[in-house]
């Protein structure tokens, strides 16, 4: 694309670009570039405590315009397809706002990301889009996965908030119930970086689980195997080995649905602080803490070495992912991580809590127009609640659209930039053999991941991290 730069009627500098097959369009007003950009910041509605994500910049009349109404709190974050184009050729009042610390330009959607990754408590603050108007005709592909990017944030904020405002009293609750539990506890940091270049599959509860656990059997020396609590319940129950089992879910539910009346004593319980605290007192066996909540990190100061933090997506399977990321295997393996309905409308497999409202839910339910969902939401109090969460349509690992909803989205959308963000080490492979597509990651059969990616016995380091996390703070506490 060649850009011209001219002199608008005032004598403010304006950019011409030449598209292809020669038209000319102006960036900027021909006659007032400054006015015009004074109006148009006049228009847009942002509020004083969100990251605000610009379309077009040009020479940057519009950003500043902008800045004398951002707040302290707001973040102007600038993408600009003819950024690296126009070098240095903004007018000095342009220069000298992008010196203001709360606004950034970039090039392009990676580096974006890169910069809202760095953008301080960006998980509490809302997200904007604005977008100049000749942007959108100039670039509307980069456009569109602008649009994207930023939707799929907007969820994952709004999960972040909902889930905060939900259990926030619950977390404090639960966290000062287990502190007993924490001198009788291994700490997960114990196990950080050492089972390096193993292979490690976590087990989720998705709907295609039943399609393939059974060959977890021929996996239990080749592979550590870290199931959710959602999945190792019906892990327990069919006698299917796993090595870990993860709790994560503050919730009563949790309890009742995933751990009663189901003994996983033969494993390492690896919990969160605040998960519920029926599932750590009725364990055991041996058992390792973790934080997902960097607030509690200030029970460190009270013994001999850091429990160890986990980040957290959402889910129980983010955090089991983050956990094999810290121990350095490779590859990661995933099972029963359909994240969508692949279950005729259902989210989960066969055999966990989900079968005991599955009877009520119409085969294939979630297919149906979205005026026919809604009339059988007013009768089926089940559907009612799954039609809450949003329908969204995604590709799915055989290529054709599968639908999810908003919260599992959000699990997807946090795999999806953390898989990004590794570049390629460690492999991640996707043997679920059903659900939505992660991108990012190898799709593969299960019986074909055994056979090629987990060769051989790795019995002595599985041994090795179920024995670090079986050893008590207490016997490291200070005297």
């Amino acid at each position: 694309m060649d850009l011209e730069y001219l002199k608008a009627r005032t004598g403010q500098a304006t950019l011409s670009a030449r598209l292809e097959g020669g038209r000319k369009i102006l960036l900027h007003s021909a006659y007032d570039p400054e006015r015009e950009a004074n109006e148009w910041a006049q228009t847009v509605e942002f509020g004083q405590n969100e990251v605000i994500v610009l379309f077009g910049c040009g020479l940057g009349y519009a950003p500043t315009a902008l800045r004398d109404r951002l707040s302290r709190n707001n973040h102007l974050l600038i993408l600009d397809p003819l950024a690296t184009l126009l070098g240095m050729e903004e007018p000095e009042p342009f220069r000298t706002v992008l010196q203001d610390p709360r606004i950034q330009r970039v090039a392009t959607l990676a580096e974006l990301r890169t910069a809202y990754d760095k953008v301080e408590n960006a998980c509490w603050q809302r997200i904007s889009l604005l977008r100049l108007p000749v942007y959108e005709r100039i670039f509307p592909e980069e456009l569109a996965q602008l649009v994207e990017w930023t939707a799929r944030q907007a969820n994952t904020l709004k999960m972040h908030r909902d889930t905060v405002f939900k259990s926030a009293r619950l977390w404090q609750r639960n966290l000062f119930r287990n502190l007993v539990h924490v001198p009788h506890s291994g700490a997960v940091s114990s196990i950080f970086g050492s089972f390096k270049d193993k292979p490690a599959i976590i087990v989720s509860a998705g709907p295609s689980l039943t399609k393939n656990m059974n060959l977890l059997r021929e996996a239990q020396d080749r592979a550590l195997i870290i199931a959710t609590g959602t999945a190792a319940r019906l892990l327990s129950i069919e006698g299917i080995p796993y090595h870990l089992v993860m709790s994560v879910d503050p919730n009563p539910v949790n309890w009742t649905a995933h751990f009663a009346g189901v003994s996983h004593d033969k494993a390492v319980l690896v919990y969160d602080m605040v998960t519920t605290p029926e599932v750590v007192a009725a364990h055991h066996g041996p058992k390792a803490a973790f934080y997902s909540l960097p607030d509690c990190q200030w029970i460190d100061r009270f013994i001999s070495r850091p429990i160890g933090i986990l980040r957290t997506g959402g889910s129980v399977a983010n955090i089991a992912f983050d956990l094999a990321l810290r121990l350095e295997a490779d590859p990661v393996i995933l099972i029963g991580q359909d994240l969508a309905y692949s279950g005729g409308g259902l989210g989960n497999a066969p055999g966990t809590y989900a079968d005991r409202w599955a009877h009520r839910i119409p085969s294939g339910w979630f297919d149906k127009e979205e005026e026919e969902i809604a009339e059988l939401a007013k009768h089926n109090p089940s559907c009612a609640y799954l039609l809450q969460k949003g329908r969204v349509s995604v590709p799915g690992v055989d290529g054709k659209p599968i639908w999810t909803d908003r919260i599992l989205y959000g699990f997807l959308t946090w795999f999806e930039e953390t898989i990004r963000r590794l570049g390629g080490k460690p492999r991640v492979i996707d043997a679920t053999e059903g659900g939505a597509l992660i991108s990012g990651t190898e799709v593969k059969p299960l019986k074909s991941v055994l056979a090629e990616d987990c060769p051989g016995s790795v019995i002595e380091e599985i041994e090795r991290v179920c024995s670090r996390l079986a050893s008590p703070i207490e016997s490291n506490a200070r005297g």
